[in-house]
């Protein structure tokens, strides 16, 4: 008799159970799938970006980085850039798949002189890479300060590094791309995971729901239960698992 237990055959999981572990199935995909729409281009995709003179436009922020505090000078404006040399084919959903924004602080193009501007450079730039696909979920930054001070520079990138924490991303070493280096992103847009993972994840569930609505089919049409395959013909119910049967009315 226990023996019998112990080797008794695991009764088939609830339906409600299933469909538990169909939906975080299908959430776990969706946040892979959106993690890998924002990690393959940054480490695949056109990094490179034009520069300030000549291809940028102004946009509207009202809510620019702020994470370094009182480190940097304030806020003056911020631009997106265009990619460097948009490309076709499959490598135009790899630069679609990036976006760039630069914020500026303090004055542009003046020299950092520590007697007049003290430990707070007049000039500072981030530059912001947002990554994934259809909507951006991810995003490094890099930093950008005035010449001019020195060997205090590096202390001063050293605080900032401090206060960004992952947002400056993590570094792939031996991965360049023509002007910059290849950074993977670690830091979240939220909004943009919430309907990535959304979207992913509905679907991953067609993968799920289509085989079931088309084996239902089928087996209305054969005449058999639709629920567990049983043979009804013309019963109301399924003798073999009580679900009511679905007759085609003429």
């Amino acid at each position: 008799m226990r023996l019998g237990m112990i080797f008794r055959m695991p009764k088939k999981p609830k339906k409600a159970v299933r469909m538990r572990v169909r939906i975080a199935v299908c959430i776990f995909f969706g946040l892979l799938i959106s993690l890998l729409t924002a990690f393959v281009p940054a480490v695949f995709g056109n990094v490179a970006y034009v520069g300030f003179e000549s291809s940028t436009f102004y946009i509207e922020c009202k809510n620019p980085p702020r994470y370094l505090g009182d480190l940097i000078p304030e806020f003056r404006a911020a631009v997106w850039c265009a990619p460097n040399e948009p490309r076709y084919g499959w490598q135009n959903w790899l630069d679609s798949s990036i976006s760039y924004e630069v914020y500026y602080y303090g004055e542009p193009f003046i020299e950092w002189d520590r007697t007049v501007h003290g430990d707070i450079p007049p000039y500072f730039s981030i530059r912001r890479g947002s990554f994934g696909f259809p909507f951006k979920c991810m995003y490094a930054d890099e930093l950008g300060v005035a010449n001019g001070a020195g060997s205090y520079t590096l202390t001063f990138f050293d605080n900032c590094k401090a206060r960004s924490g992952l947002r400056l991303g993590v570094p792939i070493s031996g991965l360049k791309s023509p002007m910059v280096d290849r950074i993977l992103p670690m830091t979240f847009h939220w909004g943009g995971l919430s309907l990535n993972v959304l979207i992913y994840s509905g679907v991953c569930g067609l993968f799920f729901v289509l085989p079931t609505v088309i084996r239902r089919m089928c087996r209305d049409r054969d005449g058999l239960c639709a629920e567990c395959g049983y043979k009804i013909e013309e019963l109301l119910v399924c003798p073999e698992c009580g679900r009511a049967a679905c007759l085609a009315v003429d």
